[in-house]
């Protein structure tokens, strides 16, 4: 029989935190600015021990199946930009998303803001399908940029810095620049600053201007015809939950059959939430999360047994869950 909720291990990724570490069933990195790395990808039905370290892997070839595009096999991660570090609360960086995700199938998977500038449980992506001409583009563009070799810059402790995950030819390179580095818009040195043309090449501007190309929906990577970006439904989710007293009012009920104080493993570091635990729920399960969790708010309240448990939820992408 299915279990529920089933729960497969994850290639672990770098994510916005000041405090992260990996486990099993979700996605954290460790302390001090150690940056994460990916794990192979393992099945299993209850969630695994959280392991201490992990070692980087080449990119898998396991996939989610995301809706309504289909997956081809053998896709894994091609590149990855997120944020981490700066003054935030640790608790700020569980389940954090990144800016932008591309597969070696050549999509591109950006967030949606949502309307009203509401911070929904699960947050929406959508994905522009540039194909094989895309992929092959968007990796000699990850070359262009220098990403093929691990690179730092600008970044001190009490700033944000912005992650760039480069998998070129099964390696997996990290790199990390301030996180308001030049070569974005709005920002020094980028496209619309009236003095980039006179300011200095700042660390990690061309990676910046390959991040602010990917995000750009106007930019076909020479697919055609030019891709258009529909909604992304994952097929699987890492949930945290921790425990937050008695019921609030109005709150929503645990939608899994697995109750939260047995879901998951127990999340080390807790990120500032007290019995902090975490999992990955997909196929049928992660529908009836996705379902049962509408109209709850980022680290909102769900009920369960008359008490009140927060949660939060990522969306999983095509490569990072095991088979």
């Amino acid at each position: 029989m299915h279990p529920e909720p089933e729960v497969l291990a994850v290639i672990a990724r770098p994510i916005r935190s000041t405090c992260l570490v990996v486990v099993a069933a979700a996605l954290v990195a460790a302390c001090g600015g150690t940056p994460a790395t990916r794990s192979p990808a393992s099945t299993a039905a209850t969630a695994s021990p959280a392991p201490s370290a992990v070692t980087p892997s080449p990119a898998s070839s396991t996939t989610a199946s995301p809706s309504p595009l289909s997956t081809p096999s053998h896709v894994g991660v091609l590149f990855e930009a997120t944020t981490e570090g700066g003054f935030i609360k640790p608790s700020a960086s569980i389940a954090a998303v990144p800016e932008v995700f591309v597969d070696t199938a050549g999509r591109i998977f950006t967030p949606v803001t949502a309307a009203g500038g509401s911070s929904p449980v699960i947050p929406a992506f959508e994905v522009r399908d540039t194909g094989p001409v895309g992929a092959a583009a968007i990796l000699a563009a990850m070359r262009s940029a220098g990403l093929d070799t691990e690179k730092v810059g600008g970044v001190a402790a009490d700033t944000g810095s912005t992650v760039f995950t480069a998998v070129i030819d099964g390696e997996m390179v990290l790199s990390r620049f301030a996180a308001s580095g030049p070569g974005r818009p709005g920002q020094p040195g980028g496209s619309s600053d009236p003095g980039a043309s006179s300011a200095p090449e700042a660390p990690g501007a061309a990676a910046f201007a390959l991040l602010s190309r990917l995000v750009d929906p106007a930019e076909t990577w020479g697919a055609a015809p030019a891709p258009v970006a529909e909604p992304y439904v994952p097929d699987g989710y890492v949930v945290y939950v921790a425990p937050a007293g008695a019921t609030a009012s109005g709150a929503a009920p645990w939608p899994l059959k697995t109750v939260p104080d047995a879901f998951g493993t127990p999340a080390v570091p807790d990120l500032g939430a007290a019995g902090l635990r975490s999992g990955v729920v997909t196929g049928a399960d992660a529908r009836t999360l996705a379902a049962g969790l509408t109209g709850v708010a980022a680290g909102g309240a769900v009920e369960s047994g008359g008490t009140a448990w927060s949660v939060w939820v990522r969306p999983l992408f095509p490569g990072e869950i095991g088979g």
